[in-house]
């Protein structure tokens, strides 16, 4: 199919949409059900998944930049992919073995299963086939909101609701399964790790960034709670831009030279400055109403809104980042985000870490925007700079 930046931005909004009002809808009733205590112990399990998760080494997203290559040979194509099944298979291996003896086989099993999928969306999501690449966030989304809910009220606990995850992963990987042959490339894979060990810094940087104050704050239900909670609102504010990004990326790496992807990138990341902008003007007017009434928990409600009236500001800023990364991977650079991403992990939990004591659950609101304070400005300007140096090549039409 012809690649269409519209229609792969159109598909990931959907899914991202859907997860978001299905989390709505569903979070304090799963809340009720497993109580604090085990909310605390499933938003730890999933934290501990999203972060082997990102042990990949940056193989996606170097999955994807080979596949987006222009000119490629069914031959070739068909050898990215053995040489990807072998690599993801043989990560999700090592991952499983350490999950299933130190914590549990639901979680060991989960993970071996999300490295699987990340293969076998690769080829769909680099030939802007967004609507296959989204049956993760219909499938296991819904299994971790209506399903997590519905496990829970019938008293499976935590442990259920990761064997139901793993079994929306694997219905996943049935439904986007791509053959391929049992073989790889020595060569391929080399390319493989040479680009996606420079990108991977960058992806492990943003899990801890998302989970280690998950940690920190775990001898306190209430504060790990509220932290969850709040994170979790401003990562699916920033999630619809991930997915702009995401559909972005095959489009920017096959676009380099195009004199107008320049100009699309600015007046992206315009709209992005006035919809953030928007968003904190409305949760400043609105924002403890709505908590209250979505949680039905006032004392939880209040805990949140402090969390989220410093952490709104770093929403703000968060959103100009996921384009910028994108840009700058897609145009062979990835280390350059990394070393960025890992400058701005060691700036937040230093702080968080130094302040947690005095400011308890504010200390990570406060570390991460002061990071990204220091940061975004140098984000910005380098890629900028990147644009303006290899843009203006040539005249093409962007196929929108």
């Amino acid at each position: 199919m012809s690649y269409s930046l519209r229609r792969a931005t159109g598909w990931n909004l959907t899914g991202y949409l859907y997860l978001l009002l299905a989390s709505f809808a569903t979070t304090p009733t799963l809340i009720r059900a497993l109580g604090l205590a085990a909310y605390g112990q499933y938003a730890l399990s999933l934290a501990l998944a999203g972060l082997i998760s990102t042990l990949d080494l940056g193989l996606p997203r170097a999955v994807v930049y080979f596949l987006s290559q222009s000119g490629l040979t069914p031959s070739k194509r068909q050898e990215i992919l053995n040489s990807s099944l072998f690599a993801f298979s043989l990560l999700g291996f090592l991952f499983f073995l350490p999950a299933a003896i130190f914590h549990s086989l639901s979680l060991g099993i989960l993970i071996w299963l999300n490295f699987l999928l990340a293969h076998y969306l690769s080829l769909p999501e680099s030939r802007g086939d967004f609507a296959r690449v989204n049956l993760r966030n219909f499938l296991v989304g819904t299994a971790n909101t209506v399903g997590a809910m519905l496990v829970a009220l019938a008293g499976f606990g935590v442990t259920g609701i990761l064997y139901l995850l793993s079994f929306s992963t694997l219905l996943t990987i049935i439904l986007v399964y791509v053959p391929a042959h049992p073989f790889s490339s020595r060569q391929t894979l080399k390319a493989f790790f040479v680009y996606g060990v420079k990108s991977w810094l960058g992806k492990l940087v943003g899990s801890v960034q998302g989970q280690y104050a998950k940690f920190l704050l775990a001898s306190s239900p209430l504060a790990l709670a509220s932290y969850t909670l709040g994170s979790s609102l401003i990562s699916r504010l920033v999630g619809g831009v991930t997915q702009v990004s995401t559909a972005l990326f095959p489009y920017s790496v096959s676009a380099r030279g195009n004199s107008r992807f320049r100009h699309l990138y600015l007046r992206l990341q315009l709209s992005l400055v006035l919809l953030g902008v928007l968003a904190t003007l409305l949760y400043q007017a609105f924002g403890l109403p709505f908590l209250s009434w979505w949680l039905g928990d006032y004392s939880l409600a209040a805990s949140v809104h402090s969390f989220l009236l410093i952490y709104r500001f770093y929403a703000l800023l968060l959103l100009l980042t996921p384009l910028a990364s994108t840009v700058i991977d897609s145009l062979g650079k990835p280390l350059m985000t990394s070393f960025l991403g890992l400058a701005t992990l060691v700036i937040e939990v230093t702080f968080t870490w130094v302040y947690l004591p005095q400011l308890g659950l504010l200390s990570p609101a406060y570390g991460a925007l002061l990071s990204l304070i220091l940061i975004v400005p140098v984000l910005l300007i380098y890629t900028e700079r990147i644009l303006r140096q290899i843009g203006n090549l040539s005249r093409s039409t962007p196929d929108a």
